[in-house]
């Protein structure tokens, strides 16, 4: 039961992202990639309240590793499914941002819309794995129950 609750916090998260890219759009921002960092602050919610929820349903049995685990579930969840959600955007609803991430990066010449979805993944799993950690030395901190 507890890995669709994590699967689903991370569907969640996912949309996280998605409301945060698409008032980006409307604020004419979207080309401005720099604030893609901000997205580290909405997958780490979802890694709070996935552990969060772990730690309240199993106290007894909530170790480093289930709470580990719950947070690396809602990153992987979350991140492939929006990097699947901007492969389509970019491939076929708004290939115009495309271009323009192509003419204004360093190596925007060189990308396309499987690489940007690509460093997306790569990338958010990275800070993801990076927030669970973080959570979880903090978690473990605070508890003396807590076993690693």
């Amino acid at each position: 039961m507890e890995k669709y609750r994590n699967i689903s916090i991370g569907l969640i998260t996912a949309v996280g992202y998605l409301i945060y890219f698409l008032m980006m759009q409307l604020f004419g921002l979207a080309q401005n990639i720099e604030l893609r960092g901000l997205n580290f602050f909405i997958l780490l919610a979802g890694i709070i309240y996935s552990i969060h929820l772990s730690k309240i349903s199993s106290y007894r049995e909530f170790n480093y590793y289930n709470g580990f685990t719950s947070g690396v579930t809602v990153t992987v969840v979350s991140v492939v499914s929006f990097s699947i959600l901007m492969l389509i955007y970019l491939q076929f609803i708004n290939p115009h941002l495309m271009r323009t991430i192509q003419e204004t990066e360093q190596l925007g010449r060189y990308m396309d819309p499987f690489s940007v979805s690509a460093v997306m993944l790569i990338e958010g799993c990275a800070s993801g794995f990076i927030g669970t950690f973080m959570v979880m030395q903090y978690q473990k901190a605070r508890s003396r129950k807590l076993n690693a």
